[in-house]
């Protein structure tokens, strides 16, 4: 379901410049979560945030207690930052609650305290006054009044209002809305197509089909349909599954029990009616069977190689030719990500390289996925999430313990 507002929580960094680097997992007394966007990490010291770079060096601007204008209220939580800016809460000893955008220099955008705020997206954020929401803009100007009972973004010059429990997409400067009909649940736009949901009239089956941004509904009502990726989106019809364009022409015609996203150019796939019993192979974009289904389970390709699994359960590695090009040593695996691949062995979790070198060796218990992709994790940006003992740590490509943190 795509949530009805920008979704952030309260992230704290902790940096540690110690013996972390020497052991990898240094006795910390961590008890917040990392949080770092747009080159700015935060850190609870004493129950007082603190700012900082990557690198460990302040930023005065934003240091606790000489935010502009606001000396005397309580910092309550951090947004990312986004456009400059970040969503912070505040309190006063008069027990006000209210949100405004701070800016790395410290100074608000605007002096609007809202309900709530989001991080910005496209150069606008929902915002939330009593019960009503609106959008406002980068440069503080508010594009959307504060009047519906949810908003979300949408794409390029629109966004969504729900009216009565119906999500519709609405023209920013006209103010009208561009589909008639009110749907149930919306999806993400993708090369200016989503899909949309709805129910039939006697509420017993879900149905999906896919609309534009001008409002207009490309597809027939499908029994299911997902985003797009790499230009097809998966839709279900008759119990089978194909792909379409974001013309919503249908380009593969639904033949399979099921079918993964497109990544690589391929996609996973399997025949079988039931999907824990039938063999997956991969199809390429014509809907060609380039892979024969071959392994219990397939994954998603990523940096030319994709995680397969063997009837013992145990994880391997394919090329984009079918072969297996790392062998089925590991009990658990995630995609490549900056040329390395999570894996776990006896229990722990450790990083390999495309030649199946053992980079970083199996130490810890867990490691984090991604933000919203849960069958995704790694490195990202030349740093990995991980956990030990409860405590979550960020490491670097050498194994090496950078920050320190704990949800």
């Amino acid at each position: 379901m795509k949530p009805h507002h920008t979704t952030w929580g309260i992230f704290i960094c902790l940096i540690f410049f110690s013996s972390c680097f020497d052991t990898g997992f240094p006795d910390l007394p961590a008890t917040e979560s990392l949080h770092f966007s747009e080159g700015v990490c935060v850190f609870r010291e004493k129950e007082k945030p603190l700012f900082l770079t990557a690198t460990g060096d302040e930023i005065k601007g934003l240091n606790a207690g000489s935010i502009e204008n606001l000396a005397k209220a309580n910092l309550l939580g951090i947004g990312s930052f986004s456009s400059g800016y970040a969503p912070m809460q505040f309190s006063t000893d008069s027990r006000e609650f209210f949100f405004m955008h701070i800016g790395q220099d410290g100074k608000p955008l605007s002096e609007d305290k809202y309900t709530y705020l989001g991080e910005f997206k496209d150069g606008s954020a929902v915002f939330k006054v009593g019960q009503a929401w609106g959008l406002v803009s980068d440069k503080g100007k508010v594009l959307v009044p504060a009047r519906y009972e949810a908003l979300t973004h949408g794409t390029g010059n629109s966004y969504w209002i729900r009216d009565k429990g119906a999500w519709f997409l609405l023209d920013r400067d006209k103010g009208e809305r561009l589909n008639n009909e009110g749907f149930r649940i919306i999806g993400e736009f993708t090369d200016g197509i989503t899909w949309v949901e709805k129910l039939t009239a006697d509420e017993s089956i879900v149905m999906r089909a896919y609309m534009n941004q001008e409002g207009t509904l490309l597809t027939p009502w499908y029994e299911n349909a997902r985003n797009f990726s790499e230009g097809l989106a998966g839709f279900k019809k008759n119990g089978k599954w194909g792909f379409l364009n974001t013309e919503g022409k249908e380009m593969i015609q639904p033949s399979f029990a099921y079918a993964g996203d497109f990544s690589d150019g391929l996609a996973p796939f399997t025949t079988k009616a039931d999907m824990g019993f039938g063999k997956w192979g991969y199809l390429n974009t014509k809907g060609e069977e380039v892979i024969s289904p071959q392994f219990e389970y397939a994954y998603g390709f990523s940096e030319g190689m994709a995680v397969v699994r063997d009837s013992l359960g145990r994880r391997g590695f394919i090329n984009t030719k079918g072969e297996l090009v790392i062998p089925y040593d590991y009990e658990d695996a995630y995609p490549f990500s900056e040329g390395l691949a999570a894996i776990k062995h006896q229990g722990k979790w450790g990083f390999i390289n495309k030649s199946s070198k053992e980079v970083i060796a199996p130490l810890f218990d867990e490691i984090i996925p991604f933000p919203g992709k849960p069958f995704e994790a790694g490195f990202s940006e030349g740093m990995a999430k991980v956990e030990v003992a409860g405590r979550q740590f960020m490491v670097n490509k050498e194994g090496k313990c950078v920050m320190a943190c704990l949800e």
